[in-house]
């Protein structure tokens, strides 16, 4: 067990922050906010393949332990990775989603991204780091390819609710997952190995964090939530249909929140770091 945990320890150890990516940042609008303790931030790299263009900033992950929701979102936009920040595209609904959602009692900024940890208890991450004009423009491989990173993320911060913005994202994690269940032996995911998410929603896995605790019957646990993409390219889901979907993340968040010990929701139960260990 103790060799185990060593491992465990090591391979997500690499997302830890570092006081040295801390770095203050010089822009007015954040000058506006010195007062709040500002989240540890981890720089992404930003190849921008086919363009002779250069990202002025990088896009980071907002991330603290026990937040209440993480937002995942596929991969920055050109216009996100260009000014820094996520959903930064002025016809993307993310943050009216957010505070009509319930979880903002005001509209925020995309530049105010960096105080969602403090402020709100909320974080941000991308399930691939690198940025596209389009998410079409990301193959397979390179989505599968994130999930193991992001899974670590998970492990090492343990939020209550992962929330995919956009199916999609869940779809490939879910996939992911039943491959590697596949190869142990087990489907974690009844059904068909390759999993489409049926529509906006919980998914059918939650992810426990501590095998001690579930044993005790305190099961710390993540639980996965998709909802439909907040971008203004897509009209499958009017506006007001996805400001819907994330007040019934924020109404589960308060259900979970009110009843202490967690929510009975018939998931199956993951033991995370059996899908992120070699």
């Amino acid at each position: 067990m103790t060799s185990t945990t060593n491992t465990f320890e090591k391979l997500i150890s690499g997302f830890a922050y570092s006081p040295k990516s801390n770095s203050k940042r010089k822009n007015e609008e954040d000058s506006q906010n010195t007062a709040l303790v500002q989240p540890k931030r981890v720089k992404v790299e930003l190849p921008w393949e086919g363009s002779n263009k250069s990202p002025k900033h990088g896009v980071h992950d907002y991330l603290k332990p026990g937040l209440d929701v993480v937002f995942c979102g596929i991969n920055p936009g050109e216009m996100s990775a260009a000014l820094g920040h996520h959903f930064a595209n002025p016809v993307n609904h993310f943050w009216a989603c957010l505070h009509q959602g319930g979880f903002t009692p005001t509209l925020l900024r995309p530049s105010e991204d960096a105080t969602l940890p403090e402020r709100f208890n909320l974080g941000m991450t991308n399930l691939v780091t690198r940025s596209t004009q389009t998410a079409a423009e990301l193959s397979k491989s390179e989505l599968q390819s994130g999930v193991p990173d992001f899974l670590a993320k998970i492990a090492l911060y343990k939020p209550k609710i992962v929330c995919f913005v956009g199916m999609g994202i869940a779809d490939n994690v879910l996939e992911w997952i039943n491959t590697r269940a596949d190869s142990d032996g087990e489907r974690k995911v009844k059904g068909k190995r390759k999993v489409k998410v049926p529509g906006p929603g919980l998914l059918p896995i939650k992810l426990v964090h501590s095998e001690e605790q579930a044993e005790e019957g305190k099961v710390e646990s993540t639980l996965l939530y998709a909802v439909s993409s907040t971008s203004g390219r897509v009209v499958k889901y009017q506006k007001s249909d996805k400001i819907k979907q994330f007040q019934a993340v924020r109404a589960l968040l308060d259900e979970i929140n009110s009843s202490g010990s967690g929510v009975s929701l018939g998931l199956t139960p993951v033991q995370i770091v059996d899908l992120i260990l070699p």
